[in-house]
């Protein structure tokens, strides 16, 4: 391997452990790791994303994992559903909303689940994720992620 090449593949592999460590900044200076995006393969069953808030300072923010959901091939009918991890939180009754293209369901306090009844591809779907204190009920922490058809 030339020189050239060594140095390209350093600075390269330098670069790609850098984006794996990174943290995002949430509000009020709490730290998180940063969210992911993933492939659903359109066969599976279900899919599933996981909602996490995290506090620092009495400020609260939330976040998904994936923060966006590529439902790849899909069908319809396709199932997915959201964990509410940890304690303090719950899902409201309108926790997950879809503007268009779902039908949600609570089931119970930490989950929520969806279907798409229609798989129309290259289809983006923004949704809101609300989550409550449950300490205070008045407190709502609120994100907007996405389901994209492939």
């Amino acid at each position: 391997m030339s020189i050239r090449a060594l140095g390209s593949a350093v600075v390269v592999s330098a670069f790609l452990l850098g984006c794996t460590t990174m943290d995002h900044q949430g509000g009020g200076g709490s730290r998180f790791a940063h969210p992911s995006n993933q492939v659903c393969p359109g066969s599976s069953a279900v899919c599933m994303i996981d909602v996490n808030v995290v506090c620092s300072s009495g400020t609260c923010a939330a976040y998904v994992d994936p923060k966006v959901l590529l439902i790849d091939h899909g069908h319809p009918n396709e199932i997915v559903m959201w964990t509410l991890n940890g304690q303090g939180f719950e899902f409201p009754a309108d926790g997950i909303v879809f503007s268009s293209g779902f039908s949600c369901q609570q089931q119970g306090p930490k989950g929520f689940k969806c279907t798409n009844p229609s798989y129309v591809a290259s289809t983006v779907y923004p949704y809101t994720v609300k989550v409550t204190n449950v300490a205070s009920p008045g407190s709502v922490v609120t994100i907007d992620p996405w389901i994209v058809n492939n």
